[in-house]
């Protein structure tokens, strides 16, 4: 699935054209590799996370002083933003410290930052790691390097992981003590990927992994295999993830893990492509972990798959063990031009507004193919309007891998891969 990526990305990077993007609202903030040999960053992969006191975090997989990731920080004062380069990754030798961070950050009650580094480490499988700013720059420790055991048996690879907590959708900063919560998309006990807690003890002197599960334990990974992103958890600790293949036909699975009291049990609510179509109407290859909804709805997205192969929005409704799944929007059926208009291939999920509607965004797709914004409103969220067109200019970037952040103006925020003057990337505001 990297390689995949990365040719990705390569294409979208050959196809970005100069045009003006359908981009009211959205305003570009900073243009990445706006320094000498991208000193402050570029390719920022996921969406920031603010502390409420006008500071944007986040990271770059790429650029830096090693060319090998950053942390970096917005700052808004006054009406005026600055940047800041926090962090250069691979630091130390043999980058024990990581390398290439592509996850969001994650913000505690005093302010410091922790994450993941997808390579890097005692062996090169990724890392955890914290972060304390300060001023132009701040302390850096790792928690953690992938695959500390024999094998890989604790996991393996941490791709586009961002760290999760109980109470973090509330908008509620890390308390400091409680587990992070993510996955793996390789090691376990058959290298098909974990999900795992990382818990500190009260001084968080020491911190302590535990897998709570290993995909693929039987055979044709009916479970699911290789989750990619992160997992979501609800008011009872129960968590929520996708994986982006294996299940039953496998083109992958949303899952369920429940604490029991012994342990966590694991639970498909459900399998894609249970039409057994070539189109795989209900969708194939989910990449970001579903939202939440009061009700205990799950929302998310297909990479490919639908009636049109090239992504959905689903809902999934609490339906038994099972749940029930609905298509609200296949992705590439507004051709109008013989381009996929309303978007293709969401690569992140879409969050909640204030208002109860769905924003995201697509990796491909729009007027020029770069991409687009999107929103899902109306009494069953079926009602699809595409916000922006993103093309590869100044004004937009170009491929939104990240997904959304939703600040309390009610602002959204979010990165491009790619794109703008120096083709490394943007950090920008979207007002609806």
């Amino acid at each position: 699935m990297k390689k995949l990526l990365a040719i990705l990305i390569g294409v979208a990077a050959s196809c970005a054209l100069a045009q003006t993007a359908s981009a009211a609202g959205l305003k570009p903030v900073h243009a990445f590799c706006a320094k000498t040999d991208c000193a402050d960053g570029a390719q920022p992969w996921a969406p920031p996370v603010t502390d409420g006191k006008g500071n944007y975090y986040g990271v770059t997989a790429q650029g830096g002083a090693k060319g090998k990731g950053t942390i970096y920080r917005m700052t808004l004062a006054n009406g005026h933003w600055s940047f800041t380069r926090l962090y250069s990754f691979c630091t130390d030798k043999n980058c024990t410290d990581g390398a290439e961070p592509r996850g969001t950050l994650v913000v505690d009650t005093d302010g410091n930052l922790y994450g993941t580094a997808e390579l890097g480490g005692d062996i090169g499988n990724g890392t955890i790691f914290k972060f304390q700013p300060s001023g132009a720059g701040g302390t850096f420790k790792r928690l953690y390097s992938f695959c500390a055991k024999a094998n890989c048996a604790d996991s393996a690879i941490a791709q586009d992981l961002s760290l999760v907590y109980q109470g973090q959708s509330s908008g509620l900063p890390y308390d400091g003590t409680s587990p992070f919560y993510g996955e793996t998309s390789g090691g376990g006990a058959t290298n098909h990927g974990v999900v795992f807690a990382f818990t500190p003890n009260a001084a968080q002197t020491k911190w302590t992994f535990k897998t709570l599960y290993s995909f693929c334990p039987k055979a044709n990974c009916l479970d699911g295999a290789v989750p990619y992103t992160t997992v979501a958890i609800d008011g009872a600790g129960n968590l929520f993830g996708t994986t982006a293949a294996g299940g039953k036909y496998n083109f992958g699975t949303v899952y369920k893990l429940a604490p029991d009291g012994a342990g966590w049990t694991h639970t498909v609510l459900h399998h894609f492509c249970a039409q057994k179509t070539s189109t795989c109407p209900d969708g194939t290859s989910p990449i970001a972990a579903p939202v939440l909804d009061g009700a205990g709805n799950l929302y998310g997205t297909t990479f490919n798959g639908g009636s049109t192969t090239f992504g959905t929005v689903y809902k999934l409704v609490p339906n038994g063990d099972a749940y029930k799944l609905t298509t609200l929007h296949t992705f590439c059926n507004d051709t109008t031009g013989g381009v996929c208009a309303d978007g293709s291939n969401p690569w992140s999920g879409p969050i909640f507004d204030g208002q109860g509607r769905l924003f995201g965004t697509t990796y491909f797709g729009g007027d020029t193919g770069q991409g687009t914004l999107y929103r899902l409103a109306g009494p069953s969220l079926k009602s699809f309007a595409r916000m922006v067109s993103f093309d590869g200019t100044t004004a937009s970037g170009a491929a939104p891998l990240a997904g959304l952040m939703l600040d309390a103006s009610g602002a959204f925020y979010g990165s491009t891969v790619i794109g703008a003057p120096n083709n490394a990337g943007v950090f920008y505001k979207f007002t609806p």
